[in-house]
């Protein structure tokens, strides 16, 4: 007589943060890496304008926002020619900066549309 066995299939799911296959066993609080923001909207890396507290300060007390790229004798208060790309969520200025935030994986299997 043959023994009956029940076998367990884990199945992979694609996560929508970080793009990696993951199982329901393993998935965890801190499971994900991702550029998000603390809404669970996604991080995006896209062109910025110069903000001050972020870019630039005023300690040259000139009454003109130092922008941390700008030559000292090149410092417009504002133009597009001073964007640059950022991610959004933290402001990192490398496109591969490393994830900003950490969580469970989410995949559209499990009722998630975030992207």
């Amino acid at each position: 007589m043959k023994e009956s066995y029940t076998a367990q299939i884990h199945t992979k799911k694609r996560c929508l943060r970080c793009n990696t296959l993951y199982s329901d066993h393993d998935n965890s609080p801190t499971a994900c890496s991702f550029h998000g923001h603390t809404t669970g909207e996604r991080g995006l890396f896209a062109l910025a304008p110069p903000h001050q507290g972020i870019d630039g300060e005023w300690s040259d007390k000139s009454g003109v926002i130092v922008y941390k790229w700008n030559d000292k004798n090149n410092r417009p208060n504002t133009g597009s020619s001073n964007w640059k790309k950022r991610w959004s969520c933290c402001a990192e200025y490398d496109q591969n900066a490393p994830p900003c935030r950490r969580g469970y994986h989410v995949s559209y299997d499990d009722g998630y549309t975030l992207y």
